[in-house]
């Protein structure tokens, strides 16, 4: 019989509130542990830590209400979010994961494209969050521009040197990506990013609808979606093709991820160390050549 992967008193949280009978390790990422919850009548996922972080799983389910709340894209309901003794966690509804096809990749085009029709006049959002488990600060900017390097680059830029993972010479070419960024994008209004959207934070169910996972959301250029969803591998050509279709894009984003993709190759390489360094100095060579 497999070993019960729940700590002991959430475990018995669950068993007195939901009459939970079983626990089985589901695959997630890479920063909480995942397990679906087995009840008399229902099924629910629930993901966890013992780092007692502050308002970690607060802000996840903030984010997952402003997707919501958009009337766009899906996300899984929430049930419960909370701490015991031994653990912080989140409890959401449980989604039987199927397979991508056609239809359901590009109905995911099309409703991003929707949801990034949601705009804003600032730049930013109106609480800190996180990205992984990096904190990310937020505040309201009327400049993207100035609101990416102050809140997104500089802050990874500075850690990174402190610890090494950067060369000096690496952060005074960032310097110098700085006083010409504004002129490396065409401009347009913010709209509501997810904010992480990589490959493994979307899921296909069963019945082949779309939702959004995990989002570290903030208002911003929507550029910074789409090239994060072309940093690891990619998503389905139906994706773009349908959104594109729905919300064209300027001419030039492809080429424009490896700006926005130092953002999350930042987080990487703090998060998970030096086998970012080689990739992430790579796309920086490719702008600030």
């Amino acid at each position: 019989m497999t070993q019960n992967p729940i700590p002991q008193e959430l475990w018995s949280y669950l068993q007195n509130k939901y009459k939970a009978v079983d626990a089985r390790i589901v695959k997630g990422g890479s920063i909480n542990e995942t397990a679906k919850i087995i009840t008399p009548t229902q099924i629910f996922f629930i993901k966890w830590n013992q780092d007692f972080i502050p308002g970690f799983f607060e802000s996840e389910v903030n984010n997952l209400e402003l997707v919501a709340a958009t009337n766009t894209a899906k996300t899984p309901q929430l049930i419960e979010f909370g701490l015991t003794e031994d653990s912080s966690f989140l409890m959401l509804e449980y989604l039987q994961p199927g397979f991508h096809t056609y239809q359901s990749m590009q109905t995911l085009g099309e409703q991003l494209a929707q949801m990034h029709k949601q705009k804003s006049d600032f730049s930013g959002l109106h609480y800190h969050n996180y990205c992984g488990l990096l904190p990310q600060y937020n505040a309201r900017s009327s400049s993207w521009a100035d609101f990416f390097i102050e809140y997104r680059l500089k802050p990874l830029v500075n850690k990174a040197f402190s610890q090494n993972l950067l060369s000096l010479d690496e952060v005074e070419r960032f310097v110098k990506l700085f006083t010409v960024f504004p002129s490396l994008f065409p401009q347009e209004q913010s709209c509501l990013l997810h904010g992480d959207l990589w490959n493994g934070n979307f899921m296909i169910t069963e019945s082949q609808i779309p939702y959004l996972l995990d989002p570290a959301c903030y208002y911003g250029h929507r550029e910074v979606d789409i090239a994060m969803t072309m940093l690891f591998g990619g998503f389905d050509k139906a994706f773009y093709d349908a959104y594109t279709a729905n919300y064209p894009l300027e001419e030039g984003w492809k080429e424009r991820s490896a700006l926005w993709n130092l953002y999350p190759l930042l987080v990487h390489l703090i998060l998970f160390g030096s086998s970012y360094r080689q990739q992430l100095v790579a796309q920086l060579s490719t702008i600030a050549a």
